[in-house]
């Protein structure tokens, strides 16, 4: 499942380097963190 790792770390990339302003910034690691345990 490296691929699928590699894919949310340059999703995570993305989103620093856009600087996209979210209301609630947990709500990534909401997503993030199950797909890290599912790994």
């Amino acid at each position: 499942m490296g691929s699928a790792l590699d894919y949310v770390q340059h999703l995570a990339i993305d989103l620093e380097n856009q600087k996209i302003p979210l209301p609630h910034p947990r709500r990534r690691w909401r997503v993030l963190l199950p797909l890290f345990s599912a790994l």
